[in-house]
């Protein structure tokens, strides 16, 4: 895996952004998905899919303590939500408050 900078905290911003604005519906979010895959692939790691839900790993450089990560890209129809766009989904966690 690359050693991460600026320019990768920079891009990461605006991918989080893009993906906020462009809600998608569990298990459709293809889109998305494939934006996170091709970020993580970018910066050398090893991805697996499982239909729109992916898999990293990130290797040590020693033995110890395995870490998972989850994240969700799903949204929900929300169409009151001052969050939604104009089809209606919007990402409504409340990380995002």
């Amino acid at each position: 895996m690359k050693t991460l900078d600026g320019k990768d905290l920079e891009l990461v911003l605006r991918l989080a952004s893009d993906l906020r604005a462009n809600p998608e519906l569990g298990f459709k979010e293809i889109k998305s998905s494939g934006i996170i895959r091709s970020y993580w692939e970018r910066i050398g790691l090893k991805v697996e899919s499982y239909g729109t839900g992916l898999k990293a790993y990130i290797e040590g450089k020693g033995v110890g303590p395995t870490v998972a990560l989850i994240g969700e890209l799903d949204s929900v129809v929300s169409p009151d939500n001052p969050m939604a766009v104009p089809n209606g989904n919007a990402h409504a966690c409340g990380h995002y408050i």
